[in-house]
């Protein structure tokens, strides 16, 4: 296995039914069979899915049946929603002939208070990788305890619709340092639909704002900084901060930033052990910027 293999395989969860794409369920799906019979199919992650919705999603896929699915789902449960219930529904759903060559292998989980992850916990077997969103405030800290002693993994928010749901590049290196110190691992999802950092317009709307968002490479080669001890958070911080594509590599054996070079192993260590996904609603943008890059 390559470097770029190792870094980049299911790294994309697909997120279109959420801003600023904000597609229909049939959009959606249809694009997730698309991407599954691409070239770049390796790409793809889960598609991300409210919960509450897995039954539209099972009628939706019983409506044409396609020979030979094979994909992932991430069931995305409320504050509100009842955790009693997740697995007796995500039960039926693998039970139904319709939704056959589709799985939900993650639960991805806003709670009302930390304690409730362990409740998560006691609801989702493990065999579902079960994240919880972490804020990215004075209480962070708490958070992740509660996570860590549940089993779970984190999950944190990089971006939104206007620039002030974007975190700061000192608030993620933190909080990955954090993650790494409890061996705790993390999804990234919002605002990633590029590579690099830069500034682009928040929405898909003509004339709206833009603003500088996160890029998914920034945030891959901070996580390899800071789990493989390669450098500190202040490192993170500033390759989080990078927005010259120039000072990324990427070759057949290894992935380097600013002279620290990964390979394939670390970079496969880095994705299993801190950094599993990052979510975007878009699978077309990041696979444009690869390219650009000369990574595909």
């Amino acid at each position: 296995m390559g470097a770029l293999s190792a870094a980049l395989t299911n790294f994309i969860d697909y997120a279109g039914l959420f801003p600023p794409a904000g597609l229909d369920l049939q959009t959606t799906v249809s694009n997730v069979e698309r991407y599954t019979r691409s070239a770049e199919n390796w790409l793809l992650g889960r598609c991300v899915v409210p919960y509450a919705r897995l039954p539209e999603l099972e009628a939706t896929l019983g409506a044409s049946m396609l020979p030979g699915r094979a994909w992932t789902v991430a069931a995305l449960v409320g504050p509100t929603d009842a955790l009693e219930q997740v697995t007796a529904t995500i039960e039926r759903f693998h039970s139904s002939s319709g939704a056959a060559g589709v799985t939900v292998t993650a639960v991805e989980a806003a709670l009302p208070v930390p304690a409730a992850a362990a409740a998560l916990a006691a609801a989702i077997p493990g065999t579902l990788e079960r994240f919880v969103e972490v804020p990215l405030d004075a209480t962070r800290d708490t958070w992740l305890d509660a996570i860590a002693a549940a089993g779970c993994s984190a999950k944190v928010r990089t971006g939104g619709l206007t620039e002030d749901r974007f975190p700061s590049s000192d608030a993620l290196a933190a909080v990955l340092g954090a993650c790494a110190a409890r061996d705790l691992p993390l999804k990234a999802t919002a605002g990633l639909h590029h590579a690099i950092r830069n500034a682009y317009r928040l929405t898909y709307e003509p004339g709206t704002p833009s603003g500088v968002m996160h890029g998914f490479a920034n945030l891959l080669v901070a996580a390899l900084l800071v789990r493989t001890r390669a450098g500190d958070e202040a490192d993170a911080r500033r390759a989080l901060d990078t927005c010259d594509s120039k000072r990324f590599t990427m070759d057949k054996n290894t992935l380097s930033w600013e002279g620290h070079s990964f390979t394939a192993a670390a970079c496969a260590d880095t994705r299993a052990h801190l950094l599993r996904s990052v979510g975007s609603c878009s699978f077309e943008e990041p696979i444009a910027d690869l390219r650009s890059l000369g990574w595909l």
